[in-house]
């Protein structure tokens, strides 16, 4: 899909895309995941209510954890960001920044003869390209570690799902993949402001991916316990509730406001209406489609 950037139709594209993964998400979340978890077959006692109670405060805890996390990640980014900022001030000369704070014409400044500038203001200069750099990178790498974290859980859940069933298991790969195909572009475009080459994006990406495969084998081999993996469900129906609802939907809605035209609307609510429609089908036919995948 990277070579439809430049193409009109993208962001069009990108806003079905993003509304699918909402309807996926929301819906594996709502009408999958969560009536396993809270089925309780594992209890063996059909009047245990408590055990439906933990594992819902189990989806609490992954919307609280999932919270703290994207909290901790735009603290740490604007912390650099802030250090950066000190960094640049600290470095500039007092004399300079008298002369532009008495001077309203940005013309005049910036026709500066470069050859009567010191040599302590070129230093400067130059060093403040180097913390932007820093800066860029230490962005580049918080960018990496959510998308790996992310890729970790996602991969837990997709590896608890097929070791019990593979129509639960096929269901979320198809949420994830929904959810991950519109937020794998958008770190790369972020990935590519921050001055990295395209390979090396790429790479990066890779790289924070492999992490998906790691939560899988732990998804597999938690699996095998039936009572656990009705604890990862319902952990992940948390995880799958806070990406969809909290990350995604204010995207769309920033979305709508940027938008010029009632096309974008329509799109997103056709890329809901879409994958939960493909939710529902899953859910209600897991048996049928069981005995079809053998």
């Amino acid at each position: 899909m990277v070579p439809l950037v430049q193409k009109t139709c993208y962001q069009q594209l990108l806003h079905f895309l993003v509304a699918l993964a909402v309807g996926c998400m929301s819906g594996d979340a709502l009408l999958h995941l969560l009536p396993h978890a809270l089925t309780s077959r594992a209890a063996g006692n059909s009047h245990d209510h408590i055990t439906p109670v933990l594992r819902a405060m189990v989806t609490f805890i992954a919307i609280v954890l999932f919270f703290l996390l994207e909290a901790l990640l735009h603290y740490m980014n604007s912390k650099s960001t802030q250090n950066q900022k000190v960094d640049l001030g600290a470095q500039s000369d007092p004399k300079e920044q008298t002369h532009l704070n008495e001077n309203e014409d940005s013309e005049a400044v910036t026709k500066l003869d470069t050859e009567r500038v010191p040599i302590n203001q070129q230093h400067s200069h130059h060093h403040g390209k180097h913390h932007h750099k820093d800066a860029a990178g230490s962005v580049a790498w918080m960018v990496i570690m959510g998308d790996g974290l992310h890729n970790l859980t996602d991969g837990l859940a997709i590896g608890a799902a097929f070791s019990g069933d593979t129509v639960a298991g096929f269901a979320t790969a198809l949420a994830v993949l929904c959810h991950e195909l519109p937020h794998e572009l958008g770190d790369f475009a972020v990935l590519l402001q921050t001055g990295m080459r395209i390979h090396k994006a790429v790479a990066y990406n890779i790289f924070s991916s492999v992490l998906s495969f790691f939560g899988m084998a732990i998804g597999v081999w938690i699996g095998k316990h039936e009572s656990a993996s009705l604890w990862i469900y319902a952990f992940t129906a948390g995880t799958f509730l806070y990406i969809s609802l909290v990350d995604l939907i204010p995207e769309m809605n920033t979305n709508s406001e940027k938008s010029q035209g009632f096309l974008d609307v329509i799109l997103q609510l056709a890329g809901i209406i879409t994958g939960a429609s493909l939710m529902l089908i899953i859910a209600l036919y897991e048996d049928d489609l069981s005995y079809l995948f053998g």
